[in-house]
């Protein structure tokens, strides 16, 4: 699927196409169903996954990153979490495949993309989708019926905007912006995550509850950092003015003493040097962890202490920051988590698809010659154990062992469990599609859709909301 450069390239259906190999290549092969499997449009520059199905869904990831490392060079970063939530997607496809009580006599298949976070792939891919729903039925193109992405609010409102005029959904399991909560700007976007509106107004309770009025501001970029950062303002103020109405004299300084920082890479140092000499001690952040992490590493340069920050749900839980490298710049952090959820059996789910595990690490620990596709996987985290003794074949299990449970443990999961839960909203609208009673179906005079042809809006229709 997702090889480690993201090349021009794509993967011909005629292929058994394999999914990034956890460890040791563990391979997602196509499915040849019975019938005639419909034809896949090939999408340049993008690199994908495509299981056959009688419905098709699709799937938007970032399994890479690009970062440059220079002016002129750049580096391929893989991203283990986006790959969790891509295989949690997968993962509730197999299950819902092999239920017999939710899709009777229907499968589901997929079309799974690595936009590596490069919003032109997406554009690329949608646009694709677009054009499959005008083909005639006659050529037999794979038509999308639900979107399950993107994980940013960035992504999501440049897909959500092309598509919305089709009505085909796009169902998010991380983007948070408020503003993709318009109906009329973007009717067929869903989500499993609630809205950054919450979380605005927590973070302006918590102020107000503290009584702090001397504070700072840290926005990313961003439409999840600044709409963010806008709704915090709009509720502070309504606290202010409301409720604690002992503080309303000085609504006006705290309305001029926020400081606004644009989190850039190339702005990170005056964004640290801004924070450095300001007399500010509380500071709320609306950034994403990958966003965020320059900064980071700017405040550690600084040795920055002293500071309490509010932190958005976005990087509040990421184990990054919680390092003891880190304890003391973050100590004392307040932060808002998202609810999460266990997924059982994924953890076997991914353990049982390594087909040759017991033999795999017999010669190279760094695996960056045999196993390649190991190696693109997984190799900045195994290059963290290289300095270890590693005795024997056992202790070499043992460690992918540990590797794999620390990052594809299914409990207590957050974004991986929403990626989960979006799969299965689109199968449960889907089952109620196909459980319609005729004369009171949700469409015109009460008529049902057929599940074996249907629109995409249709599927919109079943209400798919959590």
């Amino acid at each position: 699927m997702f090889p480690q450069q993201c090349s021009p390239t794509f993967l011909p259906k005629s292929q058994h196409l394999h999914l990034l190999n956890i460890l040791i290549l563990f391979c997602l092969h196509a499915a040849v169903p019975e019938k005639e499997k419909c034809k896949v449009m090939e999408i340049p520059d993008l690199q994908g996954v495509v299981k056959q199905g009688d419905i098709m869904l699709a799937g938007f990831f970032g399994v890479h990153s690009t970062k440059p490392t220079s002016v002129s060079t750049f580096r391929e970063t893989f991203k283990t979490r986006e790959f969790r939530y891509t295989m949690a997607m997968i993962f509730a496809i197999e299950e819902i495949n092999k239920s017999n009580s939710l899709l009777r006599n229907v499968t589901l298949g997929y079309m799974i993309y690595d936009a590596c976070f490069i919003i032109q792939k997406s554009v690329k891919a949608t646009v694709n989708f677009i054009g499959s729903e005008m083909t005639p039925m006659r050529q037999n193109i794979c038509k999308p019926r639900a979107i399950i992405g993107s994980a940013t609010s960035s992504f999501s409102v440049i897909v959500g905007r092309f598509i919305g005029p089709f009505s085909v959904p796009l169902i998010s399991y991380a983007a948070t912006c408020k503003c993709l909560s318009d109906k009329k700007e973007y009717p067929s976007f869903l989500r499993t995550v609630p809205s950054d509106a919450f979380q605005s107004t927590a973070m302006a309770h918590l102020v107000s509850h503290f009584h702090w009025i001397f504070l700072g501001a840290l926005q990313n970029d961003d439409d999840y950092g600044k709409q963010g950062i806008f709704h915090f303002l709009f509720y502070l103020q309504y606290y202010l003015l409301n409720i604690n109405k002992t503080l309303i004299c000085i609504i006006s300084i705290v309305s001029e003493i926020f400081i606004f920082i644009i989190i850039r890479k190339t702005l990170s140092l005056t964004s640290g040097e801004t924070v450095e000499k300001s007399r500010v001690s509380v500071i709320v952040v609306f950034s994403g962890e990958s966003r965020f992490s320059p900064f980071v590493e700017e405040l550690w340069k600084r040795n920055i202490t002293g500071k309490i920050w509010i932190a958005s749900e976005d990087w509040a839980t990421f184990k990054s920051f919680a390092s003891e490298r880190l304890a003391h710049i973050f100590q004392g952090t307040l932060g808002f988590a998202l609810q999460r959820g266990s997924i059982p059996g994924f953890y076997e789910f991914l353990v049982n698809r390594r087909p040759f595990f017991q033999n795999a690490l017999s010669a190279n620990v760094t695996l960056t010659k045999k196993y390649k596709c190991v190696a693109s996987c997984l190799q900045e985290q195994l290059e963290l154990y290289n300095n270890q003794t590693m005795n024997g074949i056992s202790n070499k299990r043992k460690l992918l062992h540990n590797i794999m449970f620390k990052n594809f443990s299914n409990k207590n999961m957050g974004v991986t469990y929403r990626s989960y839960t979006a799969t299965y909203a689109v199968a449960h609208a889907l089952h109620d599609l196909q459980q319609c009673i005729p004369g009171q179906g949700p469409l015109d005079n009460g008529t049902c859709a057929m599940i074996t042809n249907f629109k995409s809006w249709q599927v919109t229709r079943e209400q798919i909301i959590i």
